[in-house]
C-alpha cells in the first residue's frame, strides 16, 4: 500500500503550470512515475473556462472530480462525480465552469500527453473501451466481472469504514473527500490519496470528529494486458 496524506503533497509551490490552447491549468503531482510506478495527479484551472480537448491515453485511468464545477462531454460535473475510461477511449471535452475546476487523475501506469483526436485516430487500438461517468453516493459503478467498480462511503463521526476486497481488482486508489479519517496513527485530511495492491488487506479507516467521506475507484483485472496493445 503507499500512503500520500495531502498534507505531504498539496502545496501551491509544487503545482506546475500547464496550457492547453484553450486555458491555463496547474498540475500537482501526487505519486510521480519515476518514484512509484503510478501515476496521479491533481488538475486545477487557472483560466476563464479553461478547457481539455477531447482526447484518449494509451493506460485506464479515473477522473474524480473534487472542486468547482464544469462541464464534461458536454455534461454538468462537480464535486465528487467521477469518470472511468478503459486505454485508448476517447473522451472530453472537459471545460472549467465560471468558479473553476479541480479534479484527480488516477492511473496505475504512466501515460504522457493526451493523443488528441480526431487527429491521432490511427493510433486507436481495437474496438472502444468503457466510458463511465456516476455521481453520488454508495455504489456509483456496479462491481463487473473483471473487478472494475467505484463508491463514495460515508462514515459518522468514529466509525470505521472498510474498502471492499482488494483481491478481486488489479488495485483501488482511495481518495478522502471531506472530513479526516485516521489509518493507524496517520490522520489523513482532505485529497490524501492511498494506493491498494491486490494483495493488501482492506483498508480499514476511521473517521474523525466531522466524519468522513471516501471514494474508492478499483481498476479491473487484465488492464495491464489492454494497456500494452
Amino acid at each position: 500500500m503507499k500512503i500520500a496524506p495531502s498534507r505531504t503533497w498539496h502545496r501551491p509551490e509544487r503545482a506546475k503550470q500547464g496550457t492547453t490552447a484553450d486555458g491555463e491549468f496547474r498540475v500537482t503531482d501526487i505519486f510521480r512515475p519515476e518514484e512509484d510506478g503510478l501515476q496521479a495527479y491533481v488538475v486545477k484551472s487557472y483560466s476563464d473556462h479553461a478547457k481539455v480537448a477531447t482526447h484518449f491515453h494509451r493506460v485506464a485511468q479515473y477522473q474524480l472530480f473534487v472542486e468547482g464545477s464544469g462541464t464534461f462531454q458536454r455534461h454538468e460535473v462537480g464535486a465528487g462525480d467521477v469518470h472511468y475510461t478503459d486505454a485508448y477511449s476517447v473522451y472530453g471535452p472537459i471545460v472549467a465552469g465560471d468558479q473553476g475546476l479541480s479534479f484527480f487523475v488516477l492511473r496505475q501506469h504512466y501515460d504522457g500527453e493526451g493523443h488528441p483526436m480526431p487527429g491521432s485516430r490511427d493510433e486507436l487500438v481495437g474496438p472502444p473501451g468503457r466510458n463511465i461517468s456516476a455521481s453520488g453516493t454508495g455504489e456509483l459503478i456496479e462491481g463487473q466481472p473483471d473487478g472494475l467498480a467505484a463508491a463514495v462511503l460515508e462514515a459518522a463521526p468514529g466509525a470505521e469504514l472498510a474498502s471492499p476486497d482488494p483481491g478481486t481488482t488489479s488495485g483501488q486508489y482511495v481518495v478522502v473527500l471531506d472530513g479526516v479519517a485516521t489509518l493507524g496513527d496517520e490522520d489523513l485530511d482532505p485529497w490524501s490519496t492511498l494506493y491498494v495492491e491486490p494483495n493488501d488487506p482492506a483498508v480499514r479507516l476511521t473517521a474523525g470528529p466531522e466524519g468522513c467521506r471516501v471514494a474508492v475507484l478499483a481498476f479491473p483485472r487484465g488492464s495491464d494486458e489492454q494497456e500494452a496493445q
